[in-house]
């Protein structure tokens, strides 16, 4: 992506001349990117969150909070997911502006975020219920960035 977007400046600045797929092509790979990421980062605990009003509770509360964010979590998630299949599948007859490409490959990659999402959050669901209940389930070495 660097390489594509040094080379839009380089023809834009230096040719006179201007490429007009690397600025689209570049907001789709941003997205792409985002989009991989996401479930990776909400497993890790790398999102962005204002934790005040959680760190100020009682340890059982906090656990009680934990447990029904990863609920809402889930359910928006499986939401989400059933409407980028459907955002995805409309996206076959729209062609992007400036490439001959329908728009269905890079919206591809959204069902593929919110699915992961989906799975992280039933697996720290799980987690949180053992936790509840005096386990700690440690299937995968994680990091807790927190």
């Amino acid at each position: 992506m660097l390489v594509m977007i040094l080379a839009q400046v380089v023809f834009r600045y230096v040719l006179n001349d201007s490429l007009t797929w690397t600025e689209e092509l570049a907001k789709f790979m941003m997205v792409w990117v985002a989009c991989l990421v996401a479930p990776w980062a909400y497993r890790h605990h790398l999102n962005v969150s204002i934790d005040l009003f959680a760190e100020s509770l009682p340890p059982l509360l906090r656990k009680l909070s934990e447990l029904i964010i990863s609920v809402l979590i889930i359910i928006i998630s499986w939401i989400f997911l059933g409407e980028s299949i459907s955002f995805w599948q409309g996206g076959w007859s729209i062609t992007a502006s400036s490439m001959p490409i329908q728009l269905a490959y890079f919206y591809s990659c959204i069902p593929f975020a919110f699915g992961g999402i989906f799975l992280v959050g039933i697996e720290k669901l799980l987690r949180q219920i053992a936790s509840l209940m005096g386990y700690e389930i440690n299937l995968i070495e994680q990091e807790d960035n927190r």
